[in-house]
């Protein structure tokens, strides 16, 4: 592990790879385009998303994420890696700090806009679940 992440003994690597891949699809590529995007093989690709590499080089992952456009934050989060410095977006923090159910995600998620715009912060929101992610 990088000496610049910090492991969590929680991190789902089945989960990361469920999220890659559902965002690789959603955005219409093939695992071959999305590991040329990241410059990484097109086998590491492919067994992170099935979950076969428990510990993927954390490199490989932020090219991954770089090329999907996803906050490399979120995907250390839902591995339960910390990134040294890095907060996650709100959604994936809450799915893997607190294992909430999509109900209880959704109404933290609501309140905390509706504070937000109270306060008159502005924020871009991650766009949540994918492909059925956290449904029970």
């Amino acid at each position: 592990m990088n000496e610049d992440l910090h492991s969590n003994e929680t991190g789902d690597i089945a989960r990361l790879g469920r999220l890659i891949q559902s965002r690789r699809e959603t955005l219409g590529l093939s695992v071959r385009e999305a590991a040329r995007r990241a410059e990484v093989d097109k086998g590491t690709v492919s067994r992170i998303e099935q979950g076969l590499i428990p510990n993927p080089r954390p490199d490989n992952i932020k090219a991954i994420a770089q090329a999907l456009r996803v906050p490399v934050s979120d995907l250390f989060a839902v591995a339960g890696w910390t990134p040294k410095g890095e907060l996650p977006a709100l959604r994936p923090y809450l799915r893997t700090k607190y294992n909430l159910t999509v109900k209880e995600a959704k109404e933290i998620e609501e309140d905390f806009a509706r504070i937000a715009r109270e306060k008159g912060i502005s924020f871009n929101e991650y766009d949540g679940p994918i492909g059925g992610e956290d449904e029970d």
